[in-house]
């Protein structure tokens, strides 16, 4: 498990990430999930619309606040890291 902080030294490795969620955003196409006010240059999970109907609650709203660990293989978009989430189970509280 590492810190959200430190997600960016494990570009395409499977890992856990811990931090508490203190912004998120709807686009319409996907929920992000952002552990930094300073969202472009740091770890954000991501949610596409298309797996958000695998979530019995709205993500954005539900996670706004708490401490979590998403579990998965960290990307890099735009120079930022993040995991995509397809499933709930995923994150855990």
């Amino acid at each position: 498990m590492i810190s959200w902080k430190e997600a960016g030294n494990y570009i395409g490795q499977e890992v856990i990430v811990e931090g508490t969620i203190v912004d998120t955003y709807d686009s319409g196409e996907a929920i992000f999930l952002n552990f930094d006010e300073n969202y472009s240059e740091t770890f954000t999970a991501v949610i596409f619309s298309s797996d958000e109907s695998k979530f019995d609650f709205e993500p954005e709203d539900y996670y706004l606040g708490k401490k979590v660990k998403v579990k998965g293989k960290v990307k890099e978009y735009e120079g930022a890291p993040e995991i995509i989430v397809e499933e709930p189970g995923q994150i855990e509280e």
